[in-house]
């Protein structure tokens, strides 16, 4: 009797690890409906076991093919994982070293940013001003390595090196650079050799002729009231910041390669895997060529008209690849969704309202945040670390996603908490019926350090 309650309270624990995969379905369903996705193809696997692997809706919405798993999606800046791979795999021979000044491998670098080095560079600490904001060298464009430079070397430092996380394309593109220095080859050659072929990788191909698509590739979209085709794109010189085409499978390939050793040691990718720290003390989200969170490891993608997913979850053995071909969808987003519909502990649990212990305090903090939202971002709140991210090309990009916040007319205190060196207090508030919470990480000086909107789990509208 006791052998068979064992047996079927085993039974009863793998039929909850083990979700049926019309959970999936239904979670991917929506999300295509609802974020307007034409076409989309995942793998899910759990504990080394296929859950998922499909295609949905349509491939290209010209002819209506269907969306397959064999065919290619262009996975944006999941890229960067490989080239943070072959810099590392570098850094074991002996060929490079993390503090290395990027001025000891590329001898046109610019005076002005001669203090950079590469672990700034691979963790997004270096400051290098975002490049695809810059006419004739964004992601649509084709241009080579000296047009590239002329137009970049040119520029300031957003920050000075160390100071904060601050992602940018530029950042790769400059690793790509310094692979090919040290390999005498173009970046294409060099990564099928280090890690496609290693990797088994035989369908992650990138753009090579001008005005076409790779063969066997979906075509991109841009949705605004409807859809529009997002063309070829464009030929980077030094595609290391990303933009390869490539499959689900071939993404489950190199995970599982990295795993067994193939590509660097273990002991290496470990570290890779890790957040990295700033000059402050202050934890980033960001390893080396990885995004880190206490419960993923990951990298996203958008490209031109694609968007990309490469999540693990490791306590929960489960890994999510998703591609598709629309643009605005924010990949480590959708994985993370679904990531906690089939694993619940995942989900954030309700926050309950509390009693502010400083009604002045509050008071200021929501002057700050609707100072955020209308723009205002010399405002005294915010330190010095906060106004420079903030003037960068992705500061502002964030800074246009809080704009309806101006709407905020309260805030219900939630919950602080210490973070060192700084201190955070979280709040609830409403806008247009929805509600939401938002941190504040206050610096020991005072000012403002960062500002983040969350969802609010367990509350949707009001």
């Amino acid at each position: 009797m006791v052998c068979q309650m064992s047996y079927l309270a085993s039974l009863l624990l793998l039929t909850v690890s083990a979700p049926q995969p019309d959970v999936i379905d239904q979670y991917v369903e929506a999300q295509m409906k609802a974020q307007h996705i034409p076409g989309l193809t995942i793998l899910v696997v759990l504990d080394g076991k296929i859950l998922k692997r499909q295609g949905y809706g349509f491939s290209h919405l010209e002819t209506k093919a269907a969306a397959k798993v064999e065919d290619r999606f262009d996975m944006g800046s999941i890229g960067k994982t490989f080239t943070a791979t072959m810099i590392m795999q570098l850094v074991e021979k002996g060929k490079l070293k993390l503090e290395d000044k990027v001025s000891q491998h590329l001898s046109d670098w610019p005076k002005a940013w001669g203090e950079i080095t590469i672990k700034q560079l691979i963790s997004h600490q270096s400051g290098v001003p975002e490049y695809a904001g810059v006419p004739t060298i964004g992601l649509n464009d084709t241009y080579d390595a000296a047009t590239w430079k002329k137009l970049m070397y040119a520029l300031p430092l957003d920050f000075k090196p160390g100071q904060m996380f601050q992602y940018s394309n530029s950042n790769f593109t400059t690793l790509g650079m310094i692979l090919e220095k040290v390999y005498n080859k173009k970046y294409i050659d060099i990564v099928n050799q280090q890690v496609f072929k290693p990797a088994g990788m035989k369908s992650t191909v990138f753009r090579t002729k001008q005005g076409e698509l790779p063969k066997g590739s979906a075509a991109g979209y841009f949705y605004g009231t409807e859809w529009e085709n997002a063309g070829p794109g464009g030929i980077a010189a030094t595609p290391a910041d990303g933009g390869g085409f490539t499959t689900v499978d071939d993404l489950r390939k190199f995970i599982e390669a990295g795993r067994a050793g193939k590509l660097v040691k273990l002991e290496t990718l470990r570290q890779m895997q890790q957040a990295s720290l700033v000059t402050s003390g202050r934890t980033t989200p960001y390893g080396l060529g990885w995004m880190v969170s206490d419960t993923s490891v990951s990298h996203g993608g958008n490209s031109v008209g694609f968007a990309a997913a490469m999540s693990t979850f490791p306590a929960q053995k489960l890994e999510i690849y998703m591609l598709c071909n629309t643009y605005s969808v924010l990949g480590d987003g959708f994985a993370a969704g679904l990531a906690m519909q089939l694993a619940p502990e995942l989900k954030p649990k309700p926050v309950p309202n509390a009693t502010d212990p400083d009604p002045a305090r509050t008071a200021r903090l929501l002057e700050a945040f609707r100072a955020l939202a209308s723009g205002n971002i010399d405002d005294k709140a915010f330190g010095p670390d906060m106004q420079a991210r903030l003037k960068t090309l992705r500061g502002q990009m964030a800074l246009q996603t809080m704009a309806p916040y101006t709407k905020c007319q309260a805030l219900q205190f939630t919950a602080e908490r210490d973070a060192a060196p700084d201190h955070i207090v979280q709040y609830r508030f409403v806008v247009d019926g929805v509600s939401r919470l938002v941190e504040f990480v206050i610096t020991p000086e005072g000012p403002l350090y960062s500002v983040r909107v969350l969802p609010d789990p367990g509350r949707g509208t009001e």
